[in-house]
């Protein structure tokens, strides 16, 4: 039996969560692989993760509480999410420190481990390690998502970012990063990535660039997420039957990245040159449920969707999915819709364009260009009923063939070396 532990800061909030939580259940399904999940949150009641107890969670928080003020002393024009790991949760330490074939490390941001923590495993123990990244922190600063200007993860920040003012917490941060780079070139160090993107993002990065860093997509579930029937759907959710529906979701919330602002700017253009079309924008993953109008169309905010089967039901609900995403580690909305047979659009950028087949799945346009957008968008909407069916069936086919649990679990084995 190959006995696996997997780490990750939480078992199923973020979309990081939720693509480890699905291949750590898929490699459960292997006979000769045993996985244990270890989280600093846990969310999901039973034995599917192991989490803290009360005294380690409230430790783990304050220490949390902590590294998140000391972020306040860098100013900068950067959004995305800033993290220091100056912490580990002793919960998870514990379970690493324990005899194991393989330490798995998905997403372990929020002081889940500390960077001096990472290079001390790294350093003592000859098992082999598996770190899957989910954005760009590892390689980057502090920053998960580097500004898309920004060069200095390319030369390991040897210049001054002009966007930051006060202390330089991603150089510091890097550096912090750089003493361990010396590990990262070992034979059992495997980095992972769920998109060719990011992969090249990886390869070509002053930390990572001799590091083995090997493409493996995330799992999508097409048992769960399949073809359902519209109608049935919409009934179901209590939508409008004779509208055309356009879906946004954005796992955790619209921030900047997840490209809201520019779904909006599109949907003002095609109210101008296409005010005969009756839409409905539906959206979910933020905090708010109610019905709105946004540039003069109604607009349905469901807020968290917890429930897969609820989620398949509006994926299906869907005329056309928008992911109007500056930057995606890997898409898994995308993925997910098309597994529900619902055409997408997106930037022609990041890990999209490994899940979206141009003019056969959905369209990918010029990134970050609304016209283009709002003209996609139109287009596909103005489509009869049997072309946008055509495009989500072979989006699902696609789907199936790269990213069904058969399909990744197969590669997930040969990092392994499990037969």
């Amino acid at each position: 039996m190959f006995n696996i532990t997997t780490v990750a800061f939480s078992d199923s909030r973020g979309g990081a969560a939720i693509a480890a939580l699905q291949q750590v259940c898929a490699m459960r399904a292997e006979r000769d692989i045993s996985v244990s999940f270890v989280v600093a949150e846990k969310k999901i009641e039973g034995s599917v993760s192991f989490g803290p107890n009360k005294i380690q969670k409230l430790l783990h928080f304050i220490l949390r509480v902590i590294s998140h003020l000391l972020t306040r002393l860098q100013f900068t024009s950067n959004t995305s999410k800033h993290s220091l790991n100056l912490f580990s949760s002793q919960h998870v330490l514990n379970y690493c420190n324990k005899d194991k074939d393989c330490l798995h490390i998905h997403w372990f941001n929020n002081d889940t481990l500390s960077i001096k923590e990472l290079g001390l495993l790294l350093k003592n123990t000859s098992c082999l390690v598996v770190i899957t990244l989910h954005d760009e922190w590892f390689f980057s600063g502090s920053e998960h998502c580097a500004e898309i200007e920004s060069k200095r993860y390319l030369t390991g920040y040897r210049y001054k970012n002009s966007n930051v003012k006060g202390f330089d917490l991603n150089l510091w941060t890097f550096k912090r990063k750089l003493r361990l780079c010396q590990f990262f070139e070992q034979k059992n160090v495997i980095f992972t990535t769920p998109s060719s993107y990011l992969t090249e993002k990886a390869k070509s990065s002053f930390l990572l660039k001799n590091a083995n860093v090997i493409k493996i997509p995330n799992i999508i579930d097409c048992l769960t997420f399949y073809v359902k029937n519209k109608r049935v759907c919409r009934r179901i959710l209590e939508l409008p039957q004779e509208k055309l529906i356009i879906l946004f979701g954005a796992i955790g919330g619209a921030s900047h990245l997840k490209g809201s602002d520019l779904l909006l700017s599109a949907l003002e253009r095609m109210k101008l040159f296409a005010p005969e079309l009756t839409i409905t924008l539906l959206t979910f993953g933020g905090s708010t449920v109610n019905k709105v109008a946004i540039s003069g169309y109604e607009t349905i905010n469901l807020g968290h969707i917890s429930s897969k089967d609820t989620l398949t039901n509006i994926y299906a609900s869907a005329d056309v999915t928008i992911v109007p995403s500056r930057l995606e580690a890997f898409g898994q909305v995308a993925a997910e819709s098309l597994a529900c047979a619902t055409p997408v659009i997106a930037f022609n950028n990041s890990g999209l364009t490994d899940i979206i087949q141009h003019e056969r799945s959905g369209l990918l346009v010029e990134s970050f260009e609304v016209e283009a957008l709002a003209t996609a968008i139109v287009r596909i909407l103005s489509m009869p009923i049997s072309e946008r069916r055509k495009m989500g069936e072979a989006g699902r086919e696609f789907v199936q063939e790269k990213f069904s649990q058969d399909t990744v679990v197969k590669e997930w084995k040969k990092i392994y070396k499990v037969d």
